[in-house]
């Protein structure tokens, strides 16, 4: 009721995409706690919008959650899809580290798709390469077992809050104390849990020595265990309602995706256009083909290109304009519009768009070195006649006589029938696309061990994402420290990959005691290494 100026503070954020600005309060979760404030969570869950316009797109009503778990049921292009790791959109499944691990598991149904979410927490860090792994797992304990297994679920894996509730009153803490301790952990104040260690330990070794008729020490070192667990759920943990929630956000997009791929893709490319999320397009579009053949075709002067359309039977997506770097919606409009105008010549149409202002210099040169004016001719001499046009002996601007205009305009249109039609290369096509759309879309006539560098991960054994410029198509490689740094890679760098072969993939278990353990292969996993390259620009 107060004045929150004065009282708690405010400031003025701007968003970087929208700029858009906001007034805010500066308050943190434990003052507002402290004080008594009443605080609502507000979440702008983008997969949500992506799921709604995709089930639009392809004529579905709105499924519910019952719907879609139905209709996921035993349903293998859905399941399929995620133990492929074609995740871009897929909600809680899109990051790298993630999607190898969902590679590994394989969820089969929403039990354990909910569990997998929760898994690969912080909380659960002790034991996620057995979940991963599938390796049944139980404490010996018939009470604590039959708390924590179910008939989808036949570990005892303790994965959400509520079971480490359970956990908690098996060791001999009041419900209200556990339920106090969750609330903790929910909002991770480690400091009420932590000092919990000796009693929970004491009181869980003690119920497990009586139950299970074991010594003290053994059932000790149970307890030690099963702390761990709640320790590290103090950093970050699910509750069993947000999980399956999320799985459920997740599960709409594989159904989706899986079965309308044309209309989910299309969803997704305009939603992240409008945000301006240019690497993310690029993953979009190298996903969609690698998984469905989805192609998506260049915008081209004549088409309506001002939103992103996908056509079934030759399984296209038609490329939007404003997705790419530097152009406005307001500008495809224009040139739209000024597509329906009949152009003799490209001097003509730079005399249109002189007068009507389709596009500024920038965005026009921009296109065209994305060829999206091929129509006219070749990159290069369109580019060159645009300097005429603007600079050049026979120069046109807005105050020049008519009659002088006219000579000058019949004197560039003979330049322009005279001029050969000279475009860009290959690889310079492919600079452009990099540059203005995030990654290369096209295929090129060039030879097949040529690619394009989108990313470069420095980190450990050097890994290289590449776009290979005659197949369309991308993929990661992996090379050893010496060979990369004998001419180290950055994004747009185009190499020729000369020699490379396939190793297993492998994984690192947790540190014990400090030490490192050994690196066991993942089965059924492999990696891409490069033996020998060149950088040929």
């Amino acid at each position: 009721n107060g004045d929150i100026r004065s009282e708690i503070g405010l400031i003025r954020v701007v968003s970087k995409t929208t700029k858009k600005s906001v007034l805010c309060t500066v308050i943190d979760g434990y003052t507002a706690d402290e004080f008594g404030y009443v605080k609502n969570d507000l979440l702008k869950v983008d997969v949500v919008q992506v799921n709604y316009n995709a089930m639009k797109e392809a004529g579905l009503p709105v499924l519910t959650s019952k719907q879609i778990i139905e209709l996921t049921r035993n349903d293998p292009a859905t399941w399929d899809l995620l133990a492929k790791g074609y995740t871009v959109g897929i909600n809680q499944c899109e990051r790298a580290a993630t999607r190898q691990k969902l590679m590994q598991y394989r969820p089969q149904n929403l039990t354990e798709l909910s569990a997998f979410v929760a898994a690969i927490r912080p909380s659960f860090k002790s034991k996620v390469m057995a979940f991963l792994d599938r390796q049944h797992f139980d404490y010996g304990i018939g009470a604590l077992d039959a708390l924590l297994q179910t008939q989808e679920m036949d570990s005892s894996w303790i994965l959400y809050q509520e079971q480490i509730m359970g956990v908690l009153g098996y060791a001999g803490f009041p419900m209200d104390q556990a339920y106090s301790i969750i609330k903790a952990i929910g909002k991770k104040h480690p400091e009420v849990v932590k000092p919990l260690k000796d009693r929970f330990n004491e009181g869980f070794a003690l119920r497990m020595a009586d139950d299970e008729r074991v010594s003290y020490e053994k059932a000790y070192e149970r307890a030690c265990e099963v702390w761990q667990i709640i320790d590290d759920a103090t950093g970050y943990s699910f509750n069993c309602s947000h999980a399956v929630a999320v799985s459920l956000d997740a599960l709409y997009g594989a159904y989706l995706k899986a079965h309308y791929p044309l209309q989910y893709y299309k969803t997704l490319l305009s939603i992240c256009a409008e945000k301006k999320q240019k690497d993310r397009i690029a993953a979009i579009k190298a996903e969609m083909l690698a998984a469905f053949g989805i192609r998506l075709t260049h915008c081209r002067f004549g088409e309506d290109n001002r939103e992103f359309a996908f056509h079934v039977q030759e399984n296209t997506i038609t490329d939007a304009l404003h997705s790419i770097k530097g152009v406005s919606k307001g500008c495809s409009a224009k040139l739209y519009t000024a597509s329906s105008v009949s152009h003799a010549s490209w001097i003509d149409f730079l005399l249109y768009n002189m007068q009507s202002g389709c596009a500024k210099a920038d965005q026009l040169k921009t296109l065209v070195k994305l060829s999206y004016f091929d129509c006219f001719g070749g990159g290069k001499k369109l580019l060159r006649l645009i300097a005429e046009l603007e600079s050049g002996e026979n120069r046109i601007y807005k105050t020049l006589s008519a009659r002088t205009a006219a000579l000058r305009r019949g004197k560039l249109v003979q330049l322009e029938r005279e001029m050969p039609d000279e475009d860009f290369t290959p690889l310079e096509k492919a600079a452009f696309e990099h540059e203005f759309m995030g990654a290369p879309v096209s295929s090129f006539d060039v030879p097949g061990n040529l690619a394009m560098v989108l990313d470069v991960n420095e980190r450990y054994s050097p890994k290289v994402t590449l776009y290979n410029l005659r197949k369309g198509t991308t993929g990661m490689m992996k090379m050893k420290k010496d060979l990369y740094w004998l001419e180290p890679l950055r994004p747009g760098s185009v190499i020729a990959v000369d020699e490379w072969t396939r190793k297993p993939r492998y994984r690192y278990a947790p540190a014990v005691n400090g030490k490192k353990s050994k690196p066991t292969p993942i089965p059924g996993q492999h990696e891409l290494w490069i033996l020998a390259f060149r950088l040929v620009s």
